[in-house]
């Protein structure tokens, strides 16, 4: 799938999607001024059309950052079965969905899941195996 990479400040709302190619899943980051958070919804099921949102990653909290001054950018890429999402910051990968195995992985591990809780959200190097063709 192709990157598109976008460019913002972080502290000043913000919000960029992306969908897989399948169309089923999708993914939302958000930086509301305060906080910024990465969303997996689900398009493909019925009993999720009034609320997509499968989980929640918080990825920081603007006043913790200790380089908010400047512009970052921002990218979301798909793994080639279009199963699984990365979310890259400045080129560095922060959080990743697998929205097969219902799992997230965050290098904050904030907050504990919520409807895919079989597993904690803890970094793993190893997920990003799943973009190394993409």
């Amino acid at each position: 799938m192709k990157e598109t990479i976008h460019s913002f400040k972080p502290g000043t709302p913000f919000l960029v999607d992306s969908t897989s190619l399948n169309r089923r899943w999708a993914t939302v980051f958000e930086d509301d001024g305060e906080t910024a958070h990465f969303y997996a919804l689900d398009l493909g099921e019925e009993k999720h059309s009034r609320n997509p949102v499968q989980e929640t990653l918080q990825i920081y909290n603007v006043a913790t950052l200790t380089h908010a001054d400047g512009t970052f950018s921002i990218s979301i890429i798909w793994s080639e079965d279009g199963h699984k999402a990365c979310l890259l910051i400045n080129a560095n990968p922060h959080a990743i969905f697998d929205f097969e195995a219902k799992r997230g992985y965050c290098r904050t591990r904030c907050p504990p899941p919520a409807k895919w809780n079989a597993h904690d959200f803890a970094w793993d190097d190893r997920a990003m195996e799943f973009f190394k063709n993409s």
